[in-house]
């Protein structure tokens, strides 16, 4: 009756004879063709296609951790003093209230962050406030 351990000197066995077999008829992975002993026991280095792939795998969370790197930008660029609230009319959109404002997406998404005033879809709600910063309009003249 054979025991664990017989089962992992077998399996260190193998793996060791795998490891010899390879080295012994080292072949590029690539192209087929033989290489040295050496080439084959050293990593590649890392291209730029490798790391789009790894981006390409983590690409949700990428780009949550983009959008929020983004928003800290466009809060760092807003004074505290500049900040105002807008009741929201009915029928306002937030395209409607960024083209008033003059405001980016990017700011109005880091000054309105967790708030009540929409829905997830982006739909807002009237009569409820958001906060907003008037930017100077010197093409076309708007009121808020």
């Amino acid at each position: 009756m054979r025991n664990i351990t017989d089962y992992a000197d077998t399996a260190q066995e193998t793996m060791r004879k795998a490891i010899m077999r390879s080295l012994k008829n080292p072949l590029d992975k690539k192209t087929g063709e033989k290489i040295q002993v050496a080439e084959s026991l050293m990593p590649r280095p890392q291209t730029p296609q490798d790391t789009q792939n790894i981006i390409g795998e983590m690409s949700p969370e990428y780009e949550a951790h983009r959008r929020i790197v983004d928003m800290q930008k466009e809060l760092a660029d807003i004074s505290p003093d500049q900040i105002e609230e807008y009741q929201i009319r009915p029928g306002d959109t937030i395209s409607d209230v960024l083209e008033r404002t003059g405001m980016t997406m990017g700011e109005f998404l880091a000054l309105n962050a967790g708030t009540t005033a929409m829905s997830e879809e982006g739909e807002l709600y009237s009569g409820d406030t958001l906060s907003i910063v008037q930017k100077d309009l010197s093409d076309e003249e708007t009121e808020i």
